[in-house]
């Protein structure tokens, strides 16, 4: 299974993960040949490498012919609602954080909703996939921007400018995604500043709130740090969270290559870099986590317990067992023990309470080897009968199943022994 983990320690946007993922090893000339393919202009393409805090890392960024300022780059298109006359954009991206305000005839700018947008995502030569992929980060952006401005989604407006940069990023995120053919895209926790950045009226926080929105849409775990000013945009946040099939870090890595995509500041203790991970991992896994569940029991009886046990195995647990154990003034007891999956463990507990006196349940979270288990049938003078098949490294177990065994001998009126020796042997052969 091929994953791509991506390392958000400096944030995300748009050109950092376009970089990333060439960095990685995505077609660079393929990538400009379908972004050419859309249709929109003004704009250059910029390939190159940096220096992030002495790292080495990949410099993509689209270089725009008639930049609302002439030290700007937009990273993100800016939504907006028409009121009067005029109408303000809050670009804060992870190289600027400015706002001014413009007039509809200034510079000719045009708006685009959401439809113009999926259209030239549409009229581009794109695989259906990079299309379906780009199209739902727009949506996502798009929604987001709608609540903040507390307006329909259809009713959203893209400003020209700051669109041409945001269909280029995510465009170019769903390309170079598609090349690498990864199965799976996990991602840290996202690292966020703080403070605020300057807006025609006044202060706007960080993290801004179209970033706010999607992080509380979508569920994504963001982590604030000391730095001054906006390490999350819109963009970067919106491409995450369509593609990311889980916000975690590995415990292991069987890393297969690595690459850094350059963001546009310059922090003062950390690379403003996102690292991005190719992992190579077996769908085969030699280890597993677990949680055991625990609770004293002195004044139930044993067909009392052997009953709650019994519904505990049917319920999925992994295993469950009693210790003897003596309590206070040397009572007698027993201590249940039940190993469940993460996923299952509130059914656990509240078959643990309703089936015994139990008010009270120790978590313990575990992690365990595991043999790999296979079952296969075999072939004998009673029948097909079932054989586990148990395997770490080179290690081999092999075992004939009871129940299986136990079938057989009833049905052929013979002893269990003797299904089991027969299995054994026709294994060996």
């Amino acid at each position: 299974m091929r994953t791509l983990y991506l390392e958000c320690r400096s944030g995300i946007s748009g050109d950092m993960t376009v970089g990333a993922l060439l960095d990685l090893g995505a077609d660079q000339k393929q990538l400009e040949k379908e972004l050419n393919s859309l249709k929109i202009e003004g704009y250059a393409l910029k390939f190159g490498r940096t220096k992030k805090a002495g790292i080495d890392a990949f410099d993509f960024d689209v270089l725009l012919e008639h930049p609302e300022h002439p030290d700007q780059h937009h990273e993100h298109a800016h939504a907006h609602s028409h009121h009067g006359a005029g109408h303000e954009h809050h670009h804060s991206d992870g190289k600027h954080g400015h706002s001014h305000e413009h007039e509809h005839h200034h510079h000719g700018h045009v708006h685009r909703n959401l439809g113009d947008v999926l259209e030239i995502i549409e009229s581009g030569e794109m695989s259906e996939a990079a299309k379906e992929t780009a199209k739902q980060i727009f949506h996502i952006i798009a929604e987001s921007e709608a609540k903040a401005h507390g307006l329909p989604v259809e009713e959203v407006h893209f400003h020209e400018v700051g669109a041409v940069d945001s269909i280029i990023d995510i465009c170019g995120a769903a390309i170079c995604l598609e090349q690498l053919k990864v199965d799976r895209v996990i991602a840290s926790p996202l690292s966020e500043g703080q403070g605020s950045v300057r807006c025609a009226h006044g202060l706007m926080p960080v993290p801004v709130p179209a970033v706010v929105n999607i992080a509380a849409a979508r569920q994504v775990p963001m982590e604030l740090t000391e730095v001054e000013g906006e390490l999350v945009t819109p963009t970067g946040i919106a491409i995450l969270s369509a593609v990311c099939d889980e916000f975690t870090v590995p415990k292991r890595m069987n890393i297969k290559k690595i690459g850094y995509g350059a963001g546009n500041k310059d922090l003062p203790d950390r690379a403003n870099v996102l690292r991005a991970y190719l992992l190579e991992e077996s769908d085969r896994q030699d280890s597993d986590e677990v949680v055991l569940l625990e609770t004293n029991i002195d004044d139930q009886t044993g067909e009392q317990l052997a009953y709650a046990c019994g519904l505990l195995r049917d319920s999925g647990a992994l295993d469950v067992w009693l210790e003897p154990i003596y309590m206070k003034k040397n009572r007698p007891a027993y201590k249940l023990c039940v190993l469940v999956k993460e996923e299952a463990q509130q059914s656990a507990v509240k078959l643990i309470f309703q089936n015994t006196t139990a008010i009270g349940i120790r978590k313990s979270n575990l992690e365990r080897a595991i043999m790999q288990r296979e079952i296969i049938e075999v072939d004998t003078s009673y029948g097909l009968v079932q054989v586990k098949c148990c395997k770490y490294g080179e290690i081999l177990k092999q075992y004939v199943e009871f129940e299986s065994a136990k079938q057989a001998a009833e049905i052929y009126h013979v002893t269990i022994e003797q299904v089991i020796q027969e299995t054994l042997k026709k294994i060996c052969q």
